[in-house]
């Protein structure tokens, strides 16, 4: 049985296709950059007041009290007179400045007769100007390989005139779920006495896309052998990047997953880590395809996710960080376990996000501790765990 840092590094070597592709930057949100974005344009593209007011000669405020307005610039028009000793343009916010001016004086320190002003304060040269390629000159690098595309990114690069960007496209992750207990709402309304609604598929298509990657639900595979092997060729006939299953990865006489990994020409790497939750682990692949099974318990197989595909999905679209975020806290109670596997309990944080708590009961089957969890705390095999007031590092849950 493999250790948890002996899973992660072997789970880690598997890399999944990238696929880089062309988009426009607003269909590309949430989305990496492949390569680096160099500017083909100066930001501003010229010269242009940053305040409502009077373009002026800066040398004019040292001999004319008085200046004759020549011009009026509203923003989305051009100068139609050089500024000369003497004379000014009436000018707004983004409009671009006249020849001969290099000076804004706002409009609250003008007084205003007619056709003419005049100045009540001295500011410096070249204030309220925007200049040419101040922000950005052409040739400037505006965002590097694998930077999220953010809204503010969006924007900046429309701003620039950038049209399209190349991203790395999501990978396509297929799930099957198993088990002979599982049963689909949308296809049976009432449970029979043995059953329970299958929610591990739903939980791993929301996690899914919130790694990035595209969800594929390949439906419920019964237990038996026949029905798994078949729930394996559909899943490879929809061409994924990775596979993953949950259920069926245990010692039980029903558990068949790893027989039908076999018999679909799959090879196994590893199966069971020192970990709690998500013991039954197995990671393999199918037909050239990495193939992860999770176990079948919901918190176990959530938590086995954001720990062995969450960084593999993350590294496949480009991501700079695949790992869960981390930060340190200070623990409001004792944290201990009483065996020697390596555990990730289940926290949720105080509201200034200084301190921790565990959610309630840890069993591998109550949703609920994840569904309340903010975090997670790693007690290492060779730990017993932390005390009350102890400062610790914990995993943010996406």
């Amino acid at each position: 049985m493999l250790s948890y840092e002996e899973a992660l590094n072997k789970a880690l070597k598997y890399t999944l296709k990238q696929t880089i592709s062309t988009r426009s930057p607003t269909q590309s949100l949430g989305r990496f950059l492949a390569r680096n974005i160099y500017t083909e344009h100066p930001l501003p593209y010229w010269n242009n007041s940053a305040m409502d007011g009077y373009a002026i000669r800066h040398d004019d405020l040292k001999q004319h009290a008085k200046l004759s307005i020549i011009d009026e610039i509203p923003a989305g028009h051009q100068p139609q007179k050089e500024i000369t000793k003497g004379t000014c343009a009436r000018i707004f916010t983004g409009a671009p400045m006249p020849n001969g001016a290099d000076t804004v004086v706002i409009q609250e320190n003008v007084d205003r007769h007619q056709n003419n002003i005049t100045i009540h304060t001295s500011p410096l040269k070249g204030a309220n100007v925007r200049k040419k390629g101040e922000e950005f000159s052409v040739g400037d690098c505006i965002a590097t390989t694998g930077t999220p595309v953010r809204v503010g990114l969006i924007g900046l690069f429309h701003a620039l005139g950038v049209t399209s960007i190349p991203i790395y496209e999501s990978p396509r992750i297929a799930i099957i779920s198993t088990g002979d207990e599982l049963v689909d709402r949308s296809q049976q309304q009432n449970l029979h006495l043995g059953q329970i609604w299958s929610s591990n598929n739903h939980t791993l298509i929301s996690a899914i896309t919130s790694a990035g990657g595209i969800p594929i639900d390949c439906g419920i595979a019964r237990d038996n052998l026949t029905d798994t092997i078949q729930s394996f060729q559909y899943a490879l006939s929809q061409n994924p990047d990775l596979i993953l299953s949950t259920g069926g990865v245990s010692v039980g006489d029903h558990d068949r997953v790893q027989e039908a990994l076999l018999k679909v020409g799959g090879s196994l790497d590893f199966w069971k880590v020192r970990l709690k939750p998500g013991k039954p682990l197995v990671l393999g692949n199918i037909q050239q395809t990495p193939f992860f099974g999770l176990p079948g318990n919901p918190v176990s197989a959530l938590v086995s996710f954001w720990l062995f595909v969450y960084p593999i999905i993350r590294k496949a679209i480009g991501a700079k960080e695949i790992f869960l975020q981390s930060k340190t806290v200070t623990l409001s109670e004792d944290i201990y376990k009483r065996h020697s596997r390596a555990e990730f309990v289940r926290v949720k944080l105080s509201p200034d996000g200084r301190y921790a708590q565990k959610t309630g009961n840890q069993s591998s089957a109550w949703l609920s501790s994840v569904a309340q969890a903010d975090a997670l705390v790693h007690i290492p095999a060779n730990e017993r765990g932390f005390s009350k007031g102890s400062s610790v590092a914990v995993l943010l849950l996406p």
